[in-house]
């Protein structure tokens, strides 16, 4: 039986444990390491001071608003809306 896998992130908070994951990994499989990565299958990945990960997909968001057509028919705010708000459009 075989196996493909492809595309496959490591997340540890520290480059010792991504490392004793890779060499495991390299002791019974055909690996590649590509280093760290700010683009992850269309993710933008964003290491943050805290050692967190911002993970968006701002081509994605971007190619729904053109598709809604948000950029002609919405009026931008500076602060983001409460997600505890519901808007409605203004006629």
């Amino acid at each position: 039986m075989g196996g493909y896998f492809d595309n496959c992130l490591i997340i540890t908070m520290s480059d010792a444990e991504v490392l004793k994951v890779y060499t495991d990994l390299q002791a019974e499989f055909e690996v590649t390491n590509h280093g760290p990565t700010d683009e992850y299958l269309g993710l933008k990945v964003e290491r943050c001071k805290d050692m967190t990960l911002m993970l968006s997909q701002p081509l994605l968001i971007q190619q729904i608003l053109d598709e809604m057509g948000f950029i002609y028919h919405t009026i931008g705010r500076a602060m983001p809306a409460l997600s505890s708000q519901i808007f409605s459009r203004d006629c």
